[in-house]
């Protein structure tokens, strides 16, 4: 009996990678359901604890980002990472007049635009899924969706850390055409983003009302203890399906 019920579930697992591989829209509702389900304990017993932990990664990391492509796509919105939609509308609208001036030529504006979204970004840490309404409560890799404009300055005390100031911060920059590149280290994990035609950095997490040389932000890091041979470039990119960099 129990053999039978484990082959049961690791057909319906493979049928799950089975479409999750050939239709990554429809699978999206059903990866989502089957997050649910962890909460169950004879599936964590017939499925989960057989097959291990790279199915476990592949279903909580994968599945969350391939569902809120698709939420964010319907809403008209790009889906940055974490679970954050770019809702540019409402982020023009709670720019002021005379930063929306600057938009009209923002290649010989990019220092003033990027100085404005980067301290609009700057302060109110919160680690995780600041709302508690995860997919799957508990899971910090499977998060509710929200908005970029939401982690603005004055509107909410959660607003995120590094990888959420900094994406949105890429994300913006890019939505106006800015040359922006969204780097990371591992050793530790930071985020922030460079600006190669300008030879610039912003760091909307360490950085509120200045951009440095990246020559200088790079001694920055390593006197706060950044190791920079784990620096890379985040391949990650906004218009573009985010996968497993979650």
């Amino acid at each position: 009996m129990i053999i039978r019920h484990k082959i049961k579930y690791l057909a319906l697992l493979l049928l799950f990678v089975n479409v999750f591989m050939t239709n990554q829209s429809f699978s999206s509702d059903i990866c989502v359901n089957i997050l649910r389900k962890f909460k169950n304990k004879q599936f964590q017993q017939n499925v989960i604890a057989p097959l291990g932990g790279f199915v476990l990664a592949a279903i909580v990391i994968g599945v969350p980002a391939t569902h809120h492509d698709r939420e964010a796509k319907k809403e008209g919105k790009l889906h940055l990472g974490n679970a954050i939609y770019l809702d540019m509308h409402k982020i023009i609208e709670q720019t002021p007049r005379r930063i929306r001036k600057l938009l009209e030529d923002p290649i010989n504006n990019t220092e003033e635009i990027v100085l404005f979204y980067n301290s609009q970004l700057y302060g109110d840490y919160t680690e995780g899924d600041p709302k508690n309404e995860n997919i799957f409560p508990g899971f910090i890799f499977a998060p509710s969706a929200r908005n970029a404009s939401e982690f603005f300055k004055g509107c909410s005390k959660d607003r995120g850390v590094c990888r959420h100031k900094a994406k949105i911060l890429h994300g913006i920059l890019t939505h106006f055409g800015i040359n922006a590149i969204l780097v990371q280290t591992t050793t530790p994990k930071h985020l922030w983003v460079e600006l190669p035609d300008n030879d610039l950095a912003a760091d909307p997490t360490n950085l509120e009302n200045k951009l440095i040389k990246t020559k200088d932000y790079y001694k920055f890091l390593k006197n706060n203890n950044v190791d920079l041979n784990t620096k890379s470039i985040s391949k990650q990119d906004p218009y573009q399906s985010t996968g497993l960099l979650y």
